[in-house]
């Protein structure tokens, strides 16, 4: 797994290895110094041609003629002045097509704007992705999916379709190195049953860690909350979750890191609604669950528990976990200028204290 950091990247990782800030300070740092990474400053890191906004206003007017010139104009501003994000992971294919971006790319950039870069087990994610790896064009690619046979409709919330389902990742290397046409189809048609939304490795690592949270602390009187000898959903959030949030769901007067941090908040329903497979496994979640868990692991060993460690190298392991999951669930690895990865950082630098209190003291002094 390869990470690239740019200067001011390296800096914040270089700011929370070292360890020296207070929660009150930390929390102070995000709300006035950290410069957030944009979503059209990625643009603009990634396309190495010039006159981005008229690549893309005519690459847009050529895919898709109906759409105003106005209309197009007004949202590529928008995008650039930090307004609003593309509307959807369509957006972000059509954009790397037009700005000639490959797989990798277009991966990172799916996976600014949302919790997964390229999905290969989605049966069109995969021809896109096969398209940008050929560097054929969009109209060629949407005529490839037009040419597809139909996915099977498969359903995620039974026991069986998640206990023999292929995963992601064995598709993804069966696909690596297909490079023409006739080869992709043959694959495709041999995976056709194998296709589907569900991300099924990020639910094998929520549900390692949801299984811990759901034993009741022995500490504890709260028989009331026990279902089955476990606590329940409603428990579970409030007891891990609420981290000092506010209560109210209103945002007004919310700065922007406020915003970036509570936006997507996992809270009872959106837990309930994932463990029983009706909505997929957030980024923001798997990252909260690592710290609120201290990623407890089976082993009895764990290398982390060694005295000898100092501060900074125990952030760096800590750094490497977090990544390898993200990377092993399709997700864009931790991003010291994105302002809940920065937060996350921050818990896992703890000498002394648990992750998740140190991160509940950065939230009080936050809101």
């Amino acid at each position: 797994m390869r990470i690239e950091l740019t200067e001011l990247s390296l800096n914040e990782y270089n700011r929370l290895a070292g360890n020296e800030m207070t929660p009150e300070e930390a929390a102070r740092y995000l709300t006035e110094d950290i410069t957030i990474r944009t979503f059209y400053e990625l643009l603009c890191g990634l396309y190495k041609g010039e006159g981005l906004t008229e690549r893309l206003a005519e690459g847009y007017h050529s895919a898709c003629p109906d759409i105003p010139a106005d209309s197009v104009r007004r949202r590529i501003r928008n995008w650039a002045s930090g307004k609003n994000l593309p509307s959807g992971r369509d957006d972000i294919f059509l954009i790397s097509f037009i700005l000639g971006l490959n797989e990798e790319q277009a991966s990172l950039l799916l996976g600014s704007v949302s919790d997964y870069g390229i999905h290969y087990r989605d049966g069109k994610e995969l021809s896109l992705a096969y398209c940008l790896r050929t560097r054929q064009s969009y109209e060629k690619a949407q005529k490839l999916m037009q040419s597809l046979p139909p996915v099977p409709v498969s359903d995620p919330v039974s026991d069986n379709y998640l206990q023999n389902a292929v995963r992601t990742e064995v598709i993804k290397n069966d696909f690596s190195d297909v490079y023409t046409d006739e080869e992709f189809m043959r694959l495709y048609t041999l995976h056709l049953q194998d296709f589907g939304a569900f991300h099924l490795k990020a639910y094998d690592y929520f549900n390692k860690y949801f299984r811990l949270l759901t034993l009741p602390d022995h500490g504890l009187d709260m028989e009331e909350d026990l279902l089955d000898g476990r606590y329940s959903i409603e428990k579970i959030s409030s007891l891990y979750f609420d981290m000092n949030l506010p209560s109210t769901r209103s945002r007004k007067g919310y700065t922007l890191v406020q915003k970036l941090i509570r936006k997507y908040w996992p809270n009872a329903t959106s837990l309930k609604n994932i463990q029983a497979r009706r909505e997929p496994v957030t980024r923001k979640l798997l990252l909260l669950l690592y710290v609120i868990t201290e990623n407890v692991t089976d082993e009895e060993y764990d290398e982390l528990d060694e005295e000898y460690l100092t501060p900074k190298e125990r952030f760096e392991e800590h750094w490497w976990r977090l990544n390898l999951i993200m990377d092993d669930c399709g997700m864009n690895p931790l991003d010291p200028r994105n302002a809940f990865d920065w937060l996350i950082l921050y818990a896992v630098s703890s000498a002394e204290d648990s992750m998740s209190s140190r991160m509940e003291s950065v939230m009080a002094a936050l809101f």
